[in-house]
């Protein structure tokens, strides 16, 4: 699962809280590694987390590998993992 975290120990830990059914994609930084995350997906077949990846992935310039969710799958809060290189 974490398998990249045992080959490079440089990642970021932040906190996302995700703003389900809104209009218009977005993010926006609340606090130093603290995040908002605004989808337009629904909660339902894992949509929502794979869209607050791909956001996080745009918003830090990473690929979709370099992001994961660690825990709160189930929550609007997560906590996430980003590799840095």
């Amino acid at each position: 699962m974490l398998s990249f975290l045992k080959q490079e120990n440089s990642f970021m830990k932040i906190i996302v809280r995700v703003v389900l059914k809104r209009e218009k994609e977005k993010i926006k930084k609340k606090e130093e590694g603290v995040y908002e995350v605004f989808i337009t997906s629904p909660p339902k077949n894992n949509k929502a987390n794979r869209e607050v990846e791909s956001i996080l992935a745009n918003f830090f310039n990473k690929s979709l590998k370099d992001i994961k969710i660690v825990s709160g799958k189930t929550r609007k809060e997560k906590i996430v993992i980003i590799k840095e290189e």
